[in-house]
């Protein structure tokens, strides 16, 4: 794969990442009063373990690693497949079992490169 096609996958799994985690965190952040509260931390922390695969894929997509390159992308696909079950769906069971399960893969997969 050149390193062209490498970044705009890279640029599209990222805003793909980001748009629906901002998504869900501005549910949580919908009716807070204060910008120092529970919600605020957890949309943080929320924003930080989704973009984990996405920082996975840009250190693979640096040092040309086509293994890591490709679970972090699966891992990528996986946070999102999360995400729009979380909004489409009432029960929180599955898409808490895909979030962590694509964050597990692309953390494994990668320490073990």
């Amino acid at each position: 794969m050149s390193n062209i096609v490498r970044k705009v996958i890279f640029i599209i799994a990222a805003l793909a990442v980001n748009i629906s985690a901002v998504s869900i965190i501005s549910f949580f952040l919908f009716g807070t009063t204060s910008i120092f509260s529970i919600d605020v931390l957890l949309g943080l922390l929320l924003l930080t373990a989704s973009n984990i695969p996405v920082i996975i894929l840009y250190r693979a997509m640096k040092n040309e690693r086509e293994t890591s390159y490709l679970t972090a992308l699966l891992g990528a696909i996986g946070i999102c497949i999360a995400f729009i079950t979380l909004a489409n769906i009432w029960t929180l069971t599955v898409p808490i079992v895909i979030f962590s399960v694509s964050i597990l893969i692309a953390l494994v997969f990668s320490i073990r490169k």
